[in-house]
């Protein structure tokens, strides 16, 4: 990862995990003490009882820091304190800084930069899939495939109602019903409709849109 782009967030990672009250800077020691134990990673001994898990989490560099801000905003997300305002601040530094990540529409992590004629292709398939009244898991195995493509922690799983907008069925948490019987290609020995990623997601080779400046790789 380039210095020029690790420092702006490992900058807008601290302000996240970290308040100002009284002129004191106040780390958030419950956030960091979930990410690191979700990302394995050791908390620093040498440092105060309140920053020892921030400083392992912002001195992360490459594609650790990346995983640390995937987890920070998954975090944010399922505890219901997502800051759209500091969203966009991520975002505009990853887009300004030529990252080949993005943040995740639902704002729950970081996925890769795909050209937006295959994104709104996936959303609208996963709409579809959920909207029929048959269509059992087949929505979830849609955003289940776009997590593991281009999701940045492809084991999580997605909620593919928030990040797509099915329909009732799955936002009123009602377990579809599978499709009994059904057997041959497409289906699993259960009857569960199953989406091969490739009729969802285009060659990944092209799927990057062009870098604004070509003499310019897009490395992270």
């Amino acid at each position: 990862m380039p210095e020029h782009l690790a420092d702006a967030l490992k900058s807008w990672l601290l302000n996240g995990l970290s308040s100002r009250f009284g002129g004191r800077l106040i780390y958030d020691e419950d956030a960091g003490r979930v990410i690191c134990l979700r990302l394995r990673i050791t908390p620093e001994a040498s440092y105060s009882v309140s920053n020892k898990y921030i400083a392992p989490l912002v001195n992360s560099v490459g594609d650790a820091l990346l995983d640390v801000i995937d987890q920070f905003l998954a975090l944010r997300r399922q505890t219901g304190k997502t800051d759209e305002y500091e969203v966009a601040e991520l975002e505009t530094l990853l887009s300004q800084g030529g990252s080949a990540y993005r943040v995740a529409d639902d704002f729950d992590g970081l996925e890769e930069r795909v050209i937006s004629a295959v994104r709104d292709a996936a959303r609208q398939s996963i709409a579809d899939a959920a909207a029929e009244p048959s269509a059992g898991s087949a929505a979830d195995h849609l955003a289940s495939a776009w997590q593991a493509a281009y999701g940045r922690a492809p084991d999580r799983p997605p909620d593919s109602s928030t990040r797509f907008g099915a329909g009732d069925t799955l936002v009123n948490g009602t377990p579809p019903s599978p499709k009994s019987q059904k057997t041959g290609p497409g289906y699993s020995a259960g009857g569960v409709e199953t989406w091969p990623i490739q009729q969802l997601l285009p060659c990944r080779n092209t799927a990057l849109p062009p870098s604004p400046d070509q003499s310019r790789s897009r490395t992270i």
